[in-house]
């Protein structure tokens, strides 16, 4: 299983209505992505200091269904609209899950 991660630190000052249309973009995803096997999403739960505010995992059973994934147009336009706008840094990564 291939897993997609995004750690994502806001701009600061980001209106709490932008970051929650952004999230519920985000969680809209998975409807509109087939490829998608596994979504999560959220905010900092905030236990640990100088943490990220938001993270993803994705998983994806192929490296074809990712590319999928990164090329749709709804994931496009979550970035564009959504993502984009209010971070400040996005560190992602991908990696072959271990079982």
């Amino acid at each position: 299983m291939l897993n997609h991660v995004v750690l994502v630190t806001l701009n600061e000052g980001v209106p709490e209505k932008q970051v929650a249309a952004a999230l519920e973009a985000l969680v809209a995803l998975p409807a509109a992505i087939p490829q998608i096997r596994s979504f999560d999403c959220g905010r900092n739960a905030g236990l640990n200091p100088n943490s990220v505010d938001m993270a993803l995992v994705a998983k994806f059973d192929t490296v074809e269904d990712y590319n999928a994934y990164r090329q749709h147009p709804v994931h496009q336009a979550f970035g564009r609209d959504h993502l984009l706008p209010i971070s400040q840094t996005r560190t992602i990564i991908q990696f072959y899950s271990q079982d």
